[in-house]
């Protein structure tokens, strides 16, 4: 089973940091752009609350991550992933996909 450890660097803007995203309490974790946090905070909708505010704390110069706690979050944060996706996001997806139910 592969495990996304690090993403993939992203061309991005002077002040556009890095969000760690975690998986659960697995090892599994992606990095995300602030403007890939946005998107993702975007694509859930009124989906998974939780994360939808870590995405928005992120996406303001917060530094805590993300974490996708639950099953909850880690299918609904998949089922929003969909369509043309950047690099962290579509390295996001296919952690998802690969990590154990």
């Amino acid at each position: 089973m592969s495990r996304v450890k690090a993403a993939h660097k992203v061309e991005r803007g002077p002040d556009d940091g890095r969000t760690l995203v975690r998986l659960g309490s697995d090892d599994a974790r992606v990095e995300l752009s602030r403007t890939e946090c946005w998107k993702l905070y975007e694509l859930l909708g009124t989906n998974a609350p939780f994360v939808r505010s870590e995405l928005a704390a992120a996406r303001h110069g917060g530094s805590a991550g993300v974490t996708l706690t639950t099953t909850n979050d880690r299918t609904a944060v998949l089922a929003a992933l969909t369509g043309r996706l950047s690099d962290g996001l579509g390295q996001l997806k296919q952690a998802l996909q690969d990590y154990p139910a």
